[in-house]
C-alpha cells in the first residue's frame, strides 16, 4: 500500500482555478463562486470596468446569470487548461487558457478563447484568487 503525498501549492492552485471554473457554471449560491477569491479581489474582464471585492464580483456573477452567459441552468461551460503556476512564498501567479463553450448541448457549440492571468494569495483558508485579468485570445 502506498500513501498519498500532500498536495503541493501548485496542485492546490490548479485545483482552485478548476473549482472556480466549475462553480462559475454551476453554483448553489453566489457565495460559492466568491469562496475562491480574496475579500479584496479585483477582476479585470476585457472590455469592461474592473470589479472590486466580493460585492463587485457578486454583481458581475449576477450580471452573467441575467445575461444568460453562465450560471446554473445556462448551456455554457468554462474549460480551463494549460495552467502555468509560479509560487513565491505566500504569493503566486498563474496563467491559463480558457475555452468558453456556449451551446454545449448542441452538436456544434460555439467556442471562444480567453486567457486568465491570475495573482493568488495564500490565506488561512488556503489559496485564493486576489486578482484575475481575463484577456481575449
Amino acid at each position: 500500500m502506498t500513501s498519498s503525498s500532500p498536495m503541493t501549492d501548485r496542485d492546490e492552485i490548479v485545483n482552485l482555478i478548476a473549482r472556480v471554473a466549475h462553480l462559475t457554471d454551476e453554483w448553489d449560491t453566489i457565495a460559492d463562486v466568491l469562496s475562491g477569491y480574496t475579500a479584496d479581489c479585483v477582476w479585470d474582464l476585457a472590455g469592461t470596468p474592473a470589479y472590486h471585492g466580493h460585492a463587485g464580483l457578486a454583481t458581475r456573477v449576477q450580471e452573467m446569470l441575467d445575461q444568460k452567459v453562465c450560471g446554473p441552468g445556462i448551456d455554457s461551460r468554462h474549460a480551463v487548461n494549460s495552467v502555468w503556476v509560479t509560487v513565491e512564498g505566500d504569493e503566486a501567479t498563474a496563467h491559463s487558457v480558457l475555452l468558453f463553450c456556449v451551446g454545449t448541448s448542441s452538436p456544434a457549440p460555439q467556442i471562444s478563447v480567453f486567457r486568465y492571468h491570475d495573482r493568488l494569495r495564500r490565506t488561512a483558508a488556503g489559496w485564493k484568487i486576489a486578482e484575475r485579468k481575463t484577456l481575449l485570445g
